[in-house]
Formats: structure tokens, C-alpha cells, sequence
């Protein structure tokens, strides 16, 4: 049993209804809230949960790993905008992967890898501007 299973179909149990933020943003400043406004704007009826803003900051691989162990904690339906890139606002796509039923929205840089080479099932999907992560991820919970 996971620490959000036990509540069964309460509010943690609906996982379709939760958007998991996963950043290396920091503790200050403003661009957790930047991305929280967003998401309200686009998708207000689902909460917005911060599971990490201190992530290895522009450490997309070590924070793979951190990624991988605490999104087995949340049940399938689940998605997770995740923002760990180094070259934020640059060419590199930005990514939606679906995996073991839990959606994925950030950056395609290696941050999904070992979520998907754990996954029993998965599949990609490209996008080619990737500093537009919080609109996507409203646009597709909505």
C-alpha cells in the first residue's frame, strides 16, 4: 500500500485528477507559482500537487533517478510536469510520455529515461517547443 492508496477513492485516490510538479526551480523565487497560475488558468479544477522544486538543479539524469522511485508512489492516471533542463527556453522538444497508465510532461533530455526502461508499457510523443510545458500539461488534463 502506498502512502496515497490507503484513501482509496477520496481525493488523493483520484489520480486523474492531480497534476505532480517535479522541478529543480528552488525553494524561492517565483517560477513555481508562474507555472501553478498556468496551470489554474488552464485546467482550475485540478490541483496542482509540488512533489519536488529542488531537484538536482540542471541535473536531468541525476534526477531521473528521483523521479523514477517517487512516481511509483502515485497511482495510474497521474500526470507529472517535470522541469529539470539546463538549457531551458532552448531547441530541445518537449515530451509527453505515457507510462504504467502515469503521464509525463517535461523536457526531452534524458529526465524520463529510466521511467520508461521501468515501464511495462509506454509510449512517446514529441513536441517541438518545449518552454511552453505548464500550457501543454493544462491543455492536456483538461
Amino acid at each position: 500500500m502506498t502512502w496515497l492508496s490507503w484513501q482509496g477513492t477520496g481525493a488523493l485516490g483520484q489520480a486523474d485528477n492531480m497534476i505532480v510538479l517535479f522541478t529543480d526551480f528552488g525553494l524561492h523565487g517565483p517560477y513555481t507559482g508562474q507555472m501553478k497560475a498556468v496551470l489554474h488558468q488552464m485546467a482550475p479544477a485540478i490541483p496542482a500537487i509540488d512533489l519536488f522544486a529542488d531537484a538536482p538543479v540542471g541535473n536531468p539524469k541525476a534526477s531521473a533517478y528521483l523521479l523514477a522511485a517517487y512516481a511509483e508512489w502515485f497511482p495510474a492516471g497521474t500526470t507529472f510536469l517535470c522541469v529539470v533542463d539546463p538549457g531551458v527556453g532552448g531547441t530541445r522538444p518537449a515530451i509527453i510520455l505515457e507510462a504504467d497508465s502515469r503521464w509525463y510532461v517535461g523536457p526531452g533530455n534524458g529526465l524520463f529515461e529510466l521511467v520508461q526502461r521501468g515501464a511495462k508499457r509506454s509510449r512517446p510523443w514529441r513536441f517541438l517547443v518545449s518552454d511552453e510545458l505548464p500550457p501543454i500539461c493544462g491543455r492536456f488534463r483538461r
